[in-house]
């Protein structure tokens, strides 16, 4: 009876830490495939404890991909270079000058950004 317990336990314990593992952020960086653009490490995503929920966000005042927490009101985004507010940052699915507005380049303002997943963090 107690192996049996051993191994229940053993099992519980391993799909906790593989269900915890899943929901660890990613920290990632965004490169054109147009001209080798990257950009600066962004930890994306939500960690494990909850609560923000970063991504990957354009600053036009600046022309610098930069993340933002989409749990935290729209008003509270500022960008980390340049200090410009929320009326200059702008997520995938924004519309901008009656436009929907996606993530680009600030290089060449190619679309085609691959993100390179380069570790996780909670």
């Amino acid at each position: 009876m107690r192996k049996n317990i051993v191994k229940a336990l053993f099992a519980i314990f391993f799909f906790v830490a593989l269900i915890s593992t899943s929901y660890a952020g990613m920290i990632a960086v965004l490169v054109c495939d147009g001209c080798g653009y990257e950009s600066e490490e962004l930890f994306l995503g939500t960690g494990k404890m909850g609560g923000a929920n970063h991504v990957a966000a354009y600053c036009l005042n600046c022309d610098t991909i930069i993340k933002v927490d989409t749990e935290e009101e729209r008003s509270h985004w500022v960008c980390p270079h340049c200090g410009a507010g929320e009326e200059r940052i702008y997520i995938n699915g924004d519309v901008v000058d009656g436009e929907e507005f996606h993530l680009h380049c600030p290089k060449c303002g190619s679309t085609d950004l691959d993100i390179q997943r380069v570790g996780l963090w909670d």
